[in-house]
């Protein structure tokens, strides 16, 4: 997987955990794994997280599962100093996912979770993680998926981002028939919808902050203000009475097994 500088991680490494929503428990993907290979602690299992940011995901991962052997590999070395000062109980490696730095088959699991987006050559991504698994192992992949969720409030407000995402991620059948192409047989397509209401002076002081989600970063410094502007004109209209925001994201995930 060759990463974009879509946005400079480096540059939000150490602020990257304060967001609630960056908080998530264990993959249940790979507990069902580790569990019908008779691994219940993840014992004789090898798996690979790519983009694995500040080790968020692979931290919850080792603590259902303490026995997992876990590499977490990412592009920004900021991110994974974040990491390392977690845990030295998991193997953190800068490096490229268009040319990982493994052996064929040298993992049972690999997951990229909530980075597809961030991959230049996203068919080269697709087919670095199916080489690096075993036969058989499995492959997953969560993003957002923004053609099920146009009612986003980040999009409303900032109709570039829906502009970019559309750029940048890829439509279930691309993403399927790809994955086909390489070996890896999908399983099962799972979206999760997460809908919530804001109040929408606290939208305006969250995205303010334009360091999440990586949407804002994204996008041009025009397309922020504007989007800002947006928004303050939606609560000055209020004439001070508490608005709320309704929002929507979808996760999609993709279960894959290599043939």
């Amino acid at each position: 997987f060759r990463m974009t500088q879509r946005v400079d991680y480096n540059q939000v490494a150490r602020r990257y955990d304060e967001e609630a929503l960056r908080q998530r428990p264990a993959d249940p993907k790979l507990i069902e794994f580790c569990a019908a290979r008779g691994a219940s602690e993840g014992e004789g299992v090898r798996m690979l997280d790519v983009g694995c940011g500040t080790g968020i995901q692979l931290l919850a991962n080792l603590a259902q599962l303490p026995r997992l052997r876990a590499c977490g590999l990412d592009l920004h070395e900021e991110m994974l100093e974040v990491a390392r000062a977690k845990t030295a109980g998991i193997e953190w490696l800068r490096g490229d996912a268009s040319s990982l730095p493994f052996a064929d088959a040298e993992f049972a699991y690999v997951s990229a979770q909530l980075c597809f987006h961030h991959f230049q050559d996203k068919e080269r991504a697709l087919s670095e993680a199916a080489r690096v698994l075993e036969p058989g192992g499995r492959f997953v992949t969560v993003n957002l998926s923004p053609w099920r969720m146009l009612d986003w409030d980040l999009y409303r407000y900032f109709p570039e981002a829906l502009a970019r995402d559309e750029r940048d991620f890829w439509p279930d059948e691309r993403l399927s028939a790809e994955l086909d192409r390489v070996g890896l047989t999908v399983t099962a397509v799972e979206p999760t919808d997460i809908r919530k209401d804001y109040d929408l002076a606290e939208r305006i002081a969250f995205y303010g902050q334009r360091y999440s989600p990586s949407q804002l970063l994204a996008i041009s410094d025009d397309a922020y203000a504007a989007g800002m502007a947006r928004l303050q004109q939606a609560l000055d209209a209020a004439a001070g009475a508490p608005v709320s925001v309704a929002s929507h994201i979808c996760l999609l995930s993709f279960v894959a097994e290599k043939r």
